[in-house]
């Protein structure tokens, strides 16, 4: 009995002395953080808006001349796309993990656009005056290693109402980010202290990583030390004839008292809030949650093609779509080469078939054909099959997400669900027991990422903007007694 009390002491000793110590090194962060998540409930990072940019683009019309794709000298190209940058139709793609621009009137590879062009487009798209200078590095609103393969990159300043920025690649004629002032100040006071993206450390991936990691997980001991910690003093306060709020706590000083009885409410939320935020950036261990990845059941349902069957020659679509089509992708759908044709619906493209040289066949949904296929391809792995035309918990909930879908589960050991848009037959996603945890400990958690809440989305913003707020406080009386605490060490 004697060793029991002793060894709870001590215990108690080790918890008290991890919630001060780690509390004084991080309280301050926390309350950066849960200021910078009230601004985040209602703006992120600056993006290019894609959709945007998508239809500022010009079509592409039968006056182009524009030469079908040279299929000898490129027949392991992937990922091609035909598009317009400015009046020059192009055709985008990968061979050999390089990235190559051909102009598609000329079929000569392209190394950069000029200036000039550049400069009439921003002109006529955004109707206002402009300075610019190239850059050849990266900035705090391009803080990514992908932007690499952009420069140089033209830097343009408009005088417009929004002091809009917008980064435009001369390497490959595409706009990759756009600012404005309001979202500039927005990102500097939310996301930027909130994911820590200063531009030196998020270049140097490995140390943001480690960064993030390490703060949210000593964070998340010092909350449940908190937490363990609330209760215990809880149980020795002193038994008192007054009620109410102030005396639910056996604390007499004020810093003291608040920061139990807040602690109290909001102290698991700063523990899901941080543990979560930690899951954005690893997996579930094996140890708690073992995935075999030896079955790819998205490469066994994936039909690969070579450049050269694709036949079909690119003015039949264009004559048949003429001046309405954007973009031109060569892609697979219902198991044959296809094109996929983006025009002002820009989510939602046509699929033609591409295997014949003299038929324009538009690809329809079927159902049935997708069905058979997979119990061909699977037999008596499929558990079972689901259409959805509203989006799951797990995939869909993007505006470029591909509905109706088909949601296969498989009678495998990691509970397998694959995805296939019924529009292209596509695997369009995956994911697996693991994956499905992460999400709820992610985006579950740190967002409230849940079905009624995502349909009431001011009931889910109310909820958070409440706990952030609580949790500020919790942070302010925190750093108030790691001020105290420190003091009382020097």
């Amino acid at each position: 009995m004697e060793v029991y009390v002793f060894n709870y002491y001590i215990l108690m000793k080790l918890i008290i002395k991890l919630h001060r110590i780690f509390g004084s090194i991080l309280s301050i962060v926390f309350f950066i953080w849960f200021a910078s998540g009230i601004v985040m409930i209602f703006a992120g990072f600056p993006r290019a808006p894609k959709k945007g940019l998508f239809m500022e683009r010009e079509c592409l019309s039968v006056k182009d001349s524009i030469i079908d794709f040279p299929l000898k000298k490129w027949n392991n190209a992937k990922g091609i796309v035909l598009k317009k940058v400015g009046d020059i139709p192009c055709y985008y793609f990968k061979e050999n993990s390089k990235r190559i621009i051909l102009n598609a009137k000329t079929l000569e590879e392209i190394n950069s656009f000029s200036e000039a062009s550049f400069d009439k487009r921003i002109m006529l798209s955004n109707k206002c005056k402009f300075t610019s200078k190239i850059i050849n590095d990266y900035d705090q609103w391009i803080p990514w290693e992908r932007y690499k393969m952009y420069f140089p990159i033209k830097k343009y300043y408009l005088d417009d109402n929004e002091a809009s920025v917008i980064y435009a690649s001369l390497k490959t004629g595409e706009i990759v980010q756009k600012t404005s002032r309001k979202s500039r100040w927005l990102a500097r006071i939310g996301a930027i202290p909130h994911w820590f993206y200063f531009k030196y450390l998020r270049l140097n991936v490995k140390a943001w990583s480690n960064t993030v990691l390490w703060f949210s997980g000593i964070g998340a001991i010092m909350c449940l030390a908190g937490i363990i910690l609330g209760f215990y003093r809880m149980r020795r306060r002193k038994r008192d004839k007054k009620r109410g709020l102030l005396n639910f706590s056996p604390y007499k000083k004020r810093w003291y008292k608040w920061h139990h009885i807040l602690g109290f409410f909001f102290g698991f939320t700063c523990f899901t809030f941080v543990f979560s935020g930690m899951m954005s950036l690893t997996n579930v261990p094996n140890w708690i949650m073992n995935v075999d990845t030896s079955v790819n059941y998205k490469a066994k349902w994936s039909s690969k093609f070579k450049v050269d069957d694709y036949k079909l020659p690119i003015s039949s679509i264009i004559n048949t779509n003429s001046e309405s089509i954007k973009e031109i992708r060569w892609d697979v759908a219902y198991s044959k080469p296809s094109y996929f044709l983006y025009s002002n619906e820009y989510y939602f493209p046509k699929y033609y078939d591409a295997s014949k040289v003299d038929s324009l066949i538009e690809i329809k949904t079927n159902r049935n054909f997708i069905e058979n296929r997979l119990y061909s391809i699977f037999k008596d792995k499929i558990k079972n099959i689901d259409i959805f035309h509203t989006p799951d918990d797990y995939y869909g909930r993007r505006p470029s997400a591909q509905l109706p879908f088909l949601r296969i589960e498989f009678n495998d050991e990691n509970e397998t669900f694959m995805y296939i848009g019924v529009e292209s037959g596509k695997c369009i996603s995956l994911n697996n027991k693991s994956k499905r945890l992460r999400r709820w400990l992610y985006k579950g958690l740190h967002t409230l990422n849940f079905k009624f809440l995502r349909e009431h989305d001011w009931i889910r913003k109310f909820i958070l903007l409440f706990l952030c707020v609580g949790g500020l406080f919790v942070s302010y009386t925190g750093i108030i007694l790691s001020v105290k605490y420190i003091r009382r060490i020097f």
